[in-house]
């Protein structure tokens, strides 16, 4: 937005004071609207990083637990394959299967 540079008043001309008030009243209200799209731009901006935080320390849990269970899974093949002889690959290539053919 151009903004206008404002004369100096002369108190002699009264035509001319009330047209440069009535053009500061109207820069005055322009002001007053790009000041509440910025107030309410803020508030969205604020809104939008806590909920920014908030997935992330989700995302972190997740990935903590995805962690856990990925250990998990990985000992339950072990045992598998310690108390049945059975080899991990081919087990996994079954529970794999398994788990697609659930998946559909």
């Amino acid at each position: 937005m151009e903004q206008k540079e404002i004369q100096p008043l002369e108190t002699a001309n009264m035509v001319l004071v009330i047209t440069q008030n009535k053009e500061l009243v109207k820069y005055t209200n322009k002001l007053k609207v790009q000041l509440a799209k910025s107030y309410i731009a803020m508030q969205r901006a604020e809104k939008l990083q806590k909920e920014n935080i908030t997935l992330k320390n989700t995302n972190e849990k997740l990935e903590q637990e995805n962690h856990i269970l990925k250990n998990c899974i990985q000992k339950t093949f072990e045992v598998v394959n310690h108390f049945f002889s059975f080899p991990i690959d081919r087990f996994k290539r079954i529970v794999d299967n398994l788990i697609r053919k659930l998946e559909k």
